[in-house]
């Protein structure tokens, strides 16, 4: 089966987190690009999806 790519903006927030760890959790065929600028006021959200090896963080 060939893998996905899915680009997805601003992925750092409330929404945006909880939206990647929904696909990466339902679609084990899809990568996951989050492009989002990661402001000093914005951490990487606690549920541990960035660390996955199906997601690739962008500035």
């Amino acid at each position: 089966m060939r893998s996905r790519s899915i680009l997805i903006t601003e992925g750092v927030g409330f929404i945006g987190s909880h939206f990647i760890l929904h696909l990466l959790k339902q679609n084990s065929d899809v990568h996951v690009v989050n492009l989002d600028a990661l402001t000093a006021r914005q951490r990487p959200p606690p549920t541990g999806w960035y660390l996955r090896p199906n997601h690739t963080q962008s500035r």
